[in-house]
């Protein structure tokens, strides 16, 4: 995969290899329509937050959620962290299916989405907004009981 730059300085994803003919485009814009996918594209940054506590959420797909995201977003599945601001300084950082939350959405409830992220982003002790990479698809899931969304904020 590699990168390039729009812009506003942000790294856009190139589209991948898999499944980019027509049919993969028209399935994507149809699953945007549902509401099952979402992409952060263009000039409205895309900020997102973990959702806690969902390890014990299961899927039937061998890579667990990268697995889920593949077979909704027909893309193979990105070699790094969608986090305009990940921190993770390894050469080749494990990029996991993580369950997160798009800022403004309810902290609270069933829905989430799946975004490649690493697991240093992807860890219960990351509780802060992340900025996503322009191009980065996400995954809708309805996960199986309701989970709150982390958040580094003091609640008084």
């Amino acid at each position: 995969m590699q990168l390039q730059y729009s812009f506003d300085g942000r790294p856009v994803i190139i589209p991948h290899a898999v499944d980019e003919g027509k049919e993969g485009s028209a399935y994507r814009l149809s699953a945007m329509l549902e509401g099952k996918l979402t992409c952060a594209v263009g000039g409205n940054p895309t900020y997102v937050r973990n959702v806690e506590d969902t390890k014990d959420e299961d899927t039937q797909f061998e890579h667990k959620w990268a697995g889920y995201w593949q077979d909704k977003t027909h893309l193979g599945f990105p070699v790094k962290c969608a986090n305009c601001n990940c921190c993770n300084t390894k050469d080749n950082p494990e990029v996991v299916g993580a369950h997160v939350r798009i800022e403004g959405e309810p902290a609270y409830g069933l829905d989430a989405w799946i975004a490649p992220l690493c697991n240093s982003c992807n860890s219960s002790d990351n509780k802060k907004k992340m900025l996503l990479a322009n191009g980065t698809w996400l995954a809708h899931v309805v996960m199986s009981k309701p989970h709150k969304t982390a958040s580094d904020e003091c609640n008084q």
